[in-house]
């Protein structure tokens, strides 16, 4: 297999032991490689350099807004947790989450099991013409007072960060994924 000069190669080099990154910078008559590293090198200690790795694909669209309630599936509960978004990332596609920074999107859905709606839809404002997330606060207010206590609403903590209505927020959960 001939290079072209330019062309990116691996020499096998005594010196090292193993086969090292280098640049073909002429071609001798004699079948010999000038090498960025060596000059003369026969072709048999010269091959291909390994194919770079495909750069990731772009990010797809963003698919939730900040302030968005989302589940989040955590690796270390096996299972989907409640969350909310903090920012979105461009740069990479993931999102910062009440819980977690840098979210891969195939980690997140919307909320499920919410009274048969999905919470977090965007444009499918109620009947009291709130947004989804409002509407997703009053319901879990609504759902907590009926124990007759407001522990941990989304709207009584002062970070703003939701609550699983123990008292906890869930940002304590996911410190170890």
């Amino acid at each position: 297999h001939a290079f072209a000069v330019g062309a990116l190669v691996e020499y096998n080099s005594a010196s090292v032991g193993g086969w090292i990154p280098a640049k073909v910078v002429a071609l001798r008559p004699s079948g010999a490689y000038d090498l960025d590293c060596k000059p003369a090198v026969p072709a048999s200690k010269v091959r291909a350099a390994p194919q770079a790795a495909a750069p990731p694909p772009a990010p797809g669209p963003q698919e939730f807004e900040a302030r968005a309630l989302v589940e989040y599936f955590s690796e270390s509960r096996q299972g989907w947790i409640p969350a909310r978004v903090v920012a979105y990332n461009a740069a990479d596609g993931t999102y910062d989450l009440d819980c977690k920074p840098h979210v891969m999107p195939d980690r997140l859905r919307r909320p499920v099991g919410r009274g048969g709606g999905s919470a977090g839809s965007a444009g499918s404002a109620g009947a009291a013409g709130l947004d989804p997330i409002e509407e997703a606060e009053l319901e879990e207010d609504a759902r907590r007072s009926t124990n007759g206590s407001l522990v941990g609403s989304a709207r009584g903590l002062s970070d703003g960060r939701a609550s699983d209505g123990r008292g906890s927020n869930w940002a304590s959960q996911e410190d170890d994924d």
